[in-house]
């Protein structure tokens, strides 16, 4: 019977988590990616039960309920927001899959304590249970992780992003936790609305990234074609890396030049790739891929952080850049 009651309480998760991932043109997340985060999402669980009995104890039931919520927001994004500062994850739409399933992780754990402290529960109850807490867990964590990676990418104050994105956690979070409604009230406000919020944000992420692919690919072979041409030093961009010859060596120089278009091949092999998989084709596999990446490594310590500042205008290094290279490493 706990077996019943924890399948009927996370059906509709696993049913809503695979629509997300579905929702996914390029299919970026492996599987594997998605486990570890269900597996972060139950860690997180584990850590928050002995927090949040303490600060019962301790501070009494009203503080519990206030500070219970903010407890477990923070440690369930822990692990995507880990994911998206090592580079990781490179788009709105993947952060939050990678969030709503630590959030579904965490309501695993959750659901299997509920379902012990209510051994007469009938399966109405366990399915209500599983419609409105685990999607609840998993649409806060999704939302937190979105507005993180959505404040890198747009080059703002990404710690105020991710701010705004608690924000938004903790008032959901503590609207769900209250008795404004009664549990199937509340379960049917969750199915409604966090489909229809992420759906939305999804949506005008690939929208995003299908305009990103194709417009920075021209921009790419672009570059890479005027530099194998001899007309790059005639463009406004080769005027700019003369000019650096007052304040570099010339040899650092004919780095910098390399480190562009070693920069520019690499970009535009990775979203090359992004559009083979959205056309159903498999990625082009790239022998040298190795060679090429220790190559762009040594021209960076060859040219230098100073070097590499002055080279930002021509040579970006957001964090779309540094995800994309990512990518390629992993094949």
């Amino acid at each position: 019977m706990p077996w019943l009651a924890l399948t009927l309480s996370l059906l509709p998760v696993i049913v809503f988590l695979c629509a997300l991932h579905a929702l996914d043109t390029y299919k970026l997340l492996t599987f594997r990616r998605i486990l570890i985060a269900i597996a972060a999402g139950i860690g997180a669980a584990l850590l928050t039960l002995p927090l949040n009995t303490l600060t019962f104890r301790r501070l009494g039931p009203t503080a519990g309920e206030w500070l219970g919520p903010i407890v477990e927001e923070i440690l369930k994004a822990v692990f995507p927001l880990w994911c998206i500062r090592s580079h990781r994850l490179g788009f709105p739409i993947d952060a939050g899959i990678v969030g709503f399933a630590t959030g579904a992780g965490f309501s695993l754990v959750e659901n299997l304590i509920y379902i012990d402290s209510v051994p007469g529960g009938t399966p109405v109850l366990w399915l209500v249970r599983g419609l409105g807490t685990a999607v609840m867990h998993g649409t806060t964590t999704a939302i937190v992780a979105i507005f993180a990676i959505t404040g890198i990418d747009q080059r703002r104050r990404s710690i105020l992003a991710t701010l705004c994105g608690f924000l938004i956690a903790f008032a959901v979070h503590i609207f769900h936790n209250s008795e404004l409604l009664t549990p199937v009230e509340m379960a049917a406000a969750m199915l409604m609305g966090a489909p229809a919020l992420l759906a939305a944000v999804f949506w005008k992420s690939e929208q995003t990234l299908a305009r990103w692919v194709s417009a920075k690919l021209d921009r790419d072979i672009e570059v890479i074609g005027m530099i194998d041409s001899g007309t790059f030093l005639e463009s406004n961009a080769g005027k700019y890396l003369q000019s650096l010859s007052n304040s570099f060596r010339p040899e650092v120089v004919g780095d910098m030049l390399c480190l562009i278009r070693m920069s520019a091949q690499l970009s535009a092999q990775a979203k090359g790739n992004l559009l083979r998989q959205e056309l159903g084709f498999e990625p082009e596999h790239d022998p040298d891929l190795t060679a090429k990446l220790n190559e762009m490594q040594f021209l960076e310590q060859s040219v230098g952080r100073a070097g590499r500042r002055a080279l930002a205008p021509l040579a970006p290094r957001r964090v779309r850049d540094l995800w994309e290279m990512y990518r390629l490493a992993q094949g």
